[in-house]
């Protein structure tokens, strides 16, 4: 519930917003991708760019997004980990898979991750 406290609250503060988590190892370039990302996808109709293979962490959203993804989030908390929401979400608004994915510049070094239900 962190995560959608934390959106609602940075909802108008600023243009985007990266989720990120503390259990992340970063590329040395990490700003850079992103940069060079969104000049790539400028002016294309994206809701969030993607910097992992992780479904958790690495997600690149619009600041107009953010409202009603914490709105799904807080609606459904209970019904599995908000990773796997996200991605439900995704889906459902667009079939069509409306995410860029952009390099993996983060990696999870954590022991656990609810993203792959695996160890990692």
């Amino acid at each position: 519930m962190d995560f959608v406290f934390l959106m609602q609250y940075c909802s108008g503060l600023a243009e985007n917003f990266l989720v990120l988590e503390d259990d992340l190892k970063t590329d040395g370039n990490f700003l850079s991708a992103i940069k060079n990302c969104l000049n790539l996808h400028k002016g294309l109709d994206w809701v969030h760019l993607r910097f992992s293979i992780w479904m958790s962490f690495g997600k690149f959203y619009r600041e107009s997004a953010l409202t009603n993804l914490a709105r799904y989030l807080r609606m459904l908390y209970f019904e599995s980990p908000w990773d796997l929401l996200v991605d439900k979400y995704h889906k459902r608004l667009r079939p069509d898979d409306m995410a860029y994915y952009c390099g993996q510049v983060f990696k999870h070094i954590g022991n656990h991750s609810s993203s792959r239900n695996t160890e990692s």
